[in-house]
């Protein structure tokens, strides 16, 4: 088998790819635009407060809910 490093242009191949895009109901604002919050070591009772900030970028109401493990 044959391999080259050559590049030219009649063994490159141009792709043109439509994708839809969906835009999320929400966006985090708050923690440099970060999305995970990360909360270190916690020791037990002990605790450890962050704040996030999540705005709704829709036009319908959206539902958050916190899950803890």
């Amino acid at each position: 088998m044959f391999y080259s490093n050559v590049t030219s242009e009649h063994n490159t191949l141009y792709v043109e790819a439509q994708c839809p895009a969906v835009q999320p109901d929400v966006v985090v604002i708050s923690n440099s635009g970060q999305t995970v919050t990360d909360f270190g070591p916690v020791s037990v009772g002990h605790r450890v407060v962050k704040s996030v900030i999540v705005q709704n970028i829709s036009d319908r109401a959206v539902d958050v809910s916190l899950l803890c493990q």
